[in-house]
């Protein structure tokens, strides 16, 4: 038990304590260059699958003409209801793509194809691999920070380890690979 805790008479993990004083000095941090290219590696590779995975659904937007007779000008209800239910379904379906890759790849190495090609890795504080919660938990905490207009991931430059909002949620830290 640490001074904070004795304190307070309440035992909790010291990551609530004090998370940052449990960052292994001998792990370098990766800069926020190498972390935004890794993003932009990682949104490519998501993109092209993604397009593959749903081009039978843009084909389908393609012929029913975004319910809409351009000559006669007339809407069709029914069409219309059509095209929001694909876009809804490619939605979701893009969130859960993204959610699965960057979960399954930094529960089981740290490193996404991105991270991977830098040489930088995802690890909770201890340096052990964030585990499928934590792995989980940042995901959610990337979307999250991602739809506040990337105010989340821009919280890395201010911060004096250089952690986003959803490293700090998860308790991980991204530092330069083995």
């Amino acid at each position: 038990m640490n001074i904070s805790q004795e304190i307070s008479g309440v035992e909790m993990p010291s990551s609530v304590v004090d998370a940052s004083s449990n960052i292994q000095p001998e792990r370098k941090r990766a800069g926020l260059g190498a972390r935004s290219l890794a993003l932009a590696i990682d949104y490519m590779v998501l993109e092209f699958f993604l397009f593959l995975a749903l081009f039978p659904m843009k084909n389908r937007l393609s012929e029913m003409n975004f319910g809409m007779d351009l000559l006669g000008g007339a809407l069709e209800v029914e069409k219309l209801s059509g095209v929001i239910m694909l876009y809804l379904c490619m939605f979701f379906a893009t969130l859960a793509f993204w959610g699965f890759y960057f979960t399954f790849f930094h529960w089981t190495s740290g490193q996404t194809l991105g991270k991977y090609i830098l040489g930088i890795k995802v690890v909770r504080l201890d340096g052990s691999l964030p585990g499928p919660g934590g792995a989980f938990v940042r995901c959610i905490g990337f979307m999250f920070g991602l739809s506040l207009f990337g105010l989340g991931l821009l919280w890395a430059v201010f911060d004096k380890d250089g952690r986003a909002w959803h490293d700090k949620i998860a308790g991980t830290i991204v530092v330069k690979g083995d």
